[in-house]
Formats: structure tokens, sequence, C-alpha cells
């Protein structure tokens, strides 16, 4: 019997809407030069450890060799930044609930091992937050994980101390007390 086909969910690649840098508000006021070196900082890391996932969105042979020239760039002046950003990458719209941003990861509250305030430990951050798999973003990695928690993903539940879960098998009390 063959596999059930997974649903289709929207891409990041289908939410974008391509802009002009004209289309952006404060686009020419801004201080490029600090987006630039904030940008720089980032390049390193993408030279160093190059993306590794294709993705649907995004050229990650071209974002190398970017972030290469921004390297071999150096700093800028707002000016010579404001261009640099204009001849190497596309503005686009994302039209999704939401906020995105391209300088920061979320940051978690969380803990390596159980503990009072959090009973399930994070080791590991989930495979994609821009394009998350279907069904529970955290199947691929949860030795509890059935097929239903790689088609749907869970509805969001509660408990009586006030925390919140979304999980198709949830640790019962007993499971949630062991150390």
């Amino acid at each position: 019997m063959p596999a059930p086909e997974r649903p289709q969910r929207p891409t990041i690649a289908d939410r974008l809407t391509r802009l002009s840098y004209a289309q952006i508000a404060g686009w020419r006021d801004d201080d490029h030069a600090l987006a630039f070196a904030a940008f720089l900082r980032s390049a390193h890391q993408i030279v160093e450890t190059p993306p590794t996932k294709r993705h649907r969105a995004i050229d990650l042979n071209a974002l190398v060799a970017v972030a290469h020239r921004a390297i071999l760039s150096g700093p800028m002046t707002a000016q010579t930044a404001r261009r640099f950003f204009e001849e190497h990458f596309e503005p686009a719209r994302i039209d999704a609930a939401g906020f995105v941003t391209g300088y920061y990861e979320p940051e978690l509250a969380a803990s390596p091992v159980r503990t009072g305030q959090f009973l399930v430990p994070i080791h590991k951050r989930p495979p994609d937050l821009i394009d998350p798999p279907a069904g529970c973003r955290f199947a691929p990695r949860c030795a509890r994980a059935e097929d239903q928690c790689h088609r749907a993903e869970p509805p969001l539940a509660g408990t009586e101390a006030g925390h919140q879960f979304a999980c198709w098998r949830p640790l019962d009390a007993a499971e949630a007390a062991a150390p």
C-alpha cells in the first residue's frame, strides 16, 4: 500500500511578491552602512560554512558568492552599501502572517534537561523555521512520532498547570512526572 500523500503547504516562495526598492518606505533614507555591517558579520559564517540545504526561494550558490563579495569589499559608506544591496539582492514582500527578519534567529526559553519550568528538553533547533515540514514540526526528531504526526499539525491543548502544548501523543501525568 503506498504511503498517503502529505497535503501541499504553501512555501515561502509561493508567498513572495517582488518589489522595487522605490516601493520600500524609507529605503533611500536608511543607514545602509549599519545594515551592511550586520550582513558582513553573517557573510563570514556563510562563506566558512555554506548552507547545504536546497531552498526553493533562495539560490544558495549566489548567496555564498554575494557573501564572498561583501567580505572582499570590507566596510562601506551608507551610499556604497545601498548600491551593494540594490545590485545583489531583490526586494520582496512576504505575504503571510507573522514577522520575519533577515538578521536574527528566534530565541526560545528552554532547557537541555527537564526542570519544573521545562518539562521536555529542546536539544536542537527544528529543521526549518521558515518553511516547516507538514504535520508536527517536531515529528522528524521525536521518538514518539507516528504517521499522523507527519501528516497533520496537532491542535493546541492545555494542562491544569497552565502549560500549553501541541502533540498527538502527549505524555500522561505519570510519564511527565518521571525523571
